[in-house]
């Protein structure tokens, strides 16, 4: 019962042979990223609860290639899990608890559904179609797929049994399972719908000039999360199964207008939803109580070192000070021109230049994303 957003994603990677990194949603709620400019910030979105609710697996670009991530629900235990060619995204952690299932691109472009062992062994292909699959949900009972593909929503079993359509536009995304694996809710036209699997009960949930998004149905079957531009730039919301009871899951102090919620995933136990939160400087996994109160971030990126002075043409020798605005993170540099590594050496004292070179420096820190590199050239005549 976990989905992902995925659909005008894949169409940029599709044309570009890689995920761009995408802009602030506040205009483009579909996530057109190709139509942005593209973001300064590794962003790390479509969060995927384990099934015992201590891990949170994730996609994110901080490795510089869309790549699957865990975290533990404390913030804890970073860890990428897949370290795929060409791309991999949307985890979905199986019913099983011993493997996290993803979208994956192969070298034509193509998509598939892969999965992995829970420690990152082991990857495997689930689907072979002749079409990409764009997002997807694993059913209740986990012997069948709910996806949105290029031929519409389907519903087919891993084993590979015959497509089942319960939508053929390709409006249509964003399908997830209800609890009792007997309905299907998805976004049409900007807004939740909902559908009996048996292509009975065709009902509309919400109605208005809007983008709804990535409907997430509750454990308990009641009610559906989802994100949505009504109030802009998006906010979580959620709404009764009938279509009623429509409300805001966080309040202004929660959820003020100068952020962007998205991708909402309940907790197996339905206390807890996971989202991405994009704020215009990160895009980070962020875990708030069903009741909107208890807001925690999870994944955090360590600041870009900065330089003093910067580089530039100088007369002499220069004292660089090297500093990180992230408290606790360890500056690693190098002055030979490559990109610095855990095993640089560490910054403990201003860096003297004598001679023209290229300075780089990034930034560790236990449990957060490693920052990008900083780099300067340094002329000395």
């Amino acid at each position: 019962m976990q989905i992902v957003r995925f659909k005008r994603l894949l169409h940029c990677a599709v044309a570009c042979g890689v995920l761009m990194a995408f802009s602030i949603l506040v205009c483009s709620p579909q996530c057109v990223a190709w139509q942005e400019d593209p973001v300064v910030y590794d962003p790390n979105r479509c969060p995927s609860w384990s099934p015992d609710g201590t891990k949170i697996a994730f996609e994110s670009l901080a490795s510089g290639r869309n790549q699957i991530w865990v975290v533990k629900t404390d913030g804890s235990s970073l860890v990428q899990l897949t370290n795929e060619p060409y791309g991999a995204g949307g985890p979905v952690w199986g019913r099983d608890g011993q493997h996290v299932y993803f979208i994956r691109w192969d070298d034509d472009h193509r998509t598939d559904i892969w999965r992995v062992s829970a420690d990152g062994s082991n990857p495997e292909r689930v689907t072979s179609t002749d079409y990409n699959e764009f997002s997807f949900a694993i059913s209740p009972d986990g012997a069948k797929l709910v996806a949105d593909t290029q031929r519409g929503i389907l519903i087919y079993s891993i084993s590979g049994a015959a497509d089942t359509y319960v939508a053929a536009s390709g409006e249509d995304a964003d399908p997830d399972w209800a609890p009792d694996g007997t309905k299907v809710v998805f976004i049409r036209k900007g807004n939740v719908w909902k559908r009996n699997v048996d292509l009975t009960g065709l009902t509309q949930l919400t109605d208005a000039e809007c983008s709804d998004e990535t409907p997430h149905w509750s454990p308990s079957g009641t009610p559906i999360v989802f994100s949505s531009d009504r109030l802009p730039p998006r906010k979580l919301w959620r709404v009764a199964p009938d279509g009623t009871g429509l409300q805001r899951v966080m309040s202004d102090a929660n959820e003020p207008d100068t952020v962007a919620d998205l991708y909402p995933a309940w907790s197996p136990d339905g206390s807890r939803i996971a989202f991405a939160r994009d704020d215009g400087e990160s895009c980070d996994i962020w875990v708030v109580n069903a009741d909107g109160t208890g807001l925690s971030r999870l994944t955090c990126q360590v600041a870009t070192p900065t330089f003093d002075p910067d580089g530039g043409t100088y007369t002499g020798s220069q004292s660089v000070t090297v500093a990180c605005a992230t408290p606790g993170a360890t500056i690693r540099y190098t002055t030979d021109g490559t990109v610095p590594t855990e095993s640089s050496p560490a910054y403990t004292e201003p860096v003297t230049i004598e001679s023209s070179l290229t300075l780089k420096a990034r930034a560790w820190k236990a449990g957060w994303f490693p920052s990008h590199t900083k780099s300067a050239e340094y002329v000395i005549e």
